[in-house]
């Protein structure tokens, strides 16, 4: 799942607005891929920032014009449609062959695309020198492979979860700004103080709707040390004692402690308008939560920091992936293909360029340093690097943290119909924040049998 990367900032549930880079088109290996028969070609993309998102809506335009001028036999047609990838319309659209010829997809729903058919494959019209594509690190490229290994995407961006926490409340509270929590007790004491402040505010927050409660509930099993799935994603995994005490730590917080506030069914834009009336201690969150507080919701890059995502004893041994990327409709011409390609490189894929325009994003202060997105290695990623350190306005050690912890953190790709899981396992959480007589283990029962259900009919078991 995808709420937030450098480029989206959330202005709804699942918002994939406002880009935040753009400027002129890098010299790199992405040019590399073969213009050919793409000459006078149109093709339609979606994921434009909506009007209002500024300057994400500016920027992407820019790049649009940035790109068809270096691409004089190209029109790109961009559709604004918002959120880009919504679980209630995304498949029905697929299925009718109504997407773009390049449209957006979260890293969850890429494999479910490929099976409809309703996907081009893109490995016939790859450059084998294209090292914009060739540096991808392979962990998240094969999410776009298909059984066959075929590549039938590409991706914009990746994330994993850490610690956001609000640098403020901490330090009202008597809390080291510094040294966030790394432990789930931690975060339990820390968000009771934080919550003592009155005011409204809210020590710790989580979500329950929208499916996001599930993708959160997700993250959190892997923080505990488990999962949702078996390993072959044939069955849920969640119906056990981890998950019984990950729910109880939660209840303890809502119940017990009233550290997570009196409302509950929050989703994205809640939470970090939250962030932006510094009203809200700590979330889960990949590190972009923070320039989308800032650009959505008035908060300033001070404000806030990244720490580990916590764990049992500590920092958590595995935490959650995900991300976004592009795929290709199966009814493209060969032609549009290749232009798609070239787009998607250009935009997504060019260090220096459109969404990595690092001195663009720091000239509109921007928040530029932050971890992720990490798609790179070899040559591509030493050169995002250097770009991006040349324009860098993060505080030094605002990430230290969350970036330590990544050295050794296993990153876990999401489960498998993970939209569908989500939403049995939103109901989950959402009876533990708003019902303080829940029966957990009879809950994770019913949710179990759910999942079973929903990934029998998934796999054809």
């Amino acid at each position: 799942m995808k709420r937030h990367t450098r480029w989206a900032i959330a202005a709804s549930a699942f918002a994939a607005v406002a880009v935040v880079a753009q400027g002129a088109y890098v010299a790199s290996s992405s040019a590399a891929v073969p213009m050919g028969s793409s000459q006078n070609v149109t093709i339609t993309v979606n994921c434009e920032p909506t009007p209002g998102t500024e300057p994400g809506r500016s920027n992407w335009i820019a790049d649009q014009n940035t790109f068809m001028k270096g691409n004089p036999g190209v029109k790109v047609v961009s559709d604004d449609e918002n959120p880009c990838d919504n679980p209630n319309t995304y498949y029905p659209k697929l299925a009718s062959g109504n997407e773009e010829n390049v449209f957006y997809s979260y890293l969850t729903d890429i494999q479910e695309s490929i099976a409809t058919g309703q996907v081009a494959d893109i490995q016939p019209y790859l450059s084998k020198n294209d090292s914009a594509i060739n540096d991808i690190q392979p962990s998240i490229l094969n999410v776009f492979r298909g059984k066959n290994g075929d590549l039938y995407g590409l991706p914009a961006a990746n994330y994993t979860m850490g610690l956001v926490y609000d640098k403020v409340l901490f330090k009202e509270a008597g809390l080291n700004p510094d040294d966030p929590p790394t432990t789930w007790a931690e975060v339990r004491s820390d968000a009771k103080k934080i919550a003592a402040l009155g005011n409204g505010i809210v020590g710790y927050a989580d979500y329950s709707i929208y499916n996001q409660g599930g993708w959160h509930f997700t993250a959190e099993m892997y923080s505990y040390g488990g999962s949702v799935e078996t390993a072959n994603g044939h069955h849920a995994n969640f119906n056990n004692a981890i998950g019984q005490e990950l729910l109880q730590n939660l209840w303890n917080m809502r119940w017990v402690d009233n550290s997570m506030g009196t409302q509950q069914l929050l989703d994205i834009p809640i939470v970090q308008g939250w962030f932006g009336a510094n009203k809200v201690g700590m979330i889960i969150g990949a590190p972009d939560n923070i320039p989308a507080i800032v650009q959505t919701y008035g908060g300033k890059y001070q404000d806030y920091g990244l720490g580990a995502l916590p764990g049992l004893n500590g920092p958590a041994a595995s935490t959650l992936m995900g991300g976004d990327g592009m795929l290709f409709n199966v009814h493209d011409t060969p032609a549009q293909i290749e232009a798609g390609i070239k787009w998607a490189e250009f935009e997504y894929l060019t260090p220096g360029a459109a969404a990595n325009n690092w001195a663009r994003a720091s000239a509109q202060k921007q928040e530029v340093g932050l971890p992720e997105p990490d798609l790179w290695t070899g040559s591509e990623a030493q050169l995002n690097a250097s770009i991006q350190n040349k324009y860098a306005n993060v505080p030094p050690g605002d990430f230290t943290g969350f970036e330590n912890a990544m050295l050794t953190m296993k990153s876990t790709i999401e489960p498998t119909d993970a939209q569908a899981v989500y939403s049995v396992l939103d109901t989950v959480m959402s009876t533990v924040l708003t019902n303080k007589n829940v029966n957990i283990p009879d809950l994770l029962h019913s949710a179990a049998s759910k999942v079973n259900s929903t990934l029998a009919s998934y796999w054809g078991d």
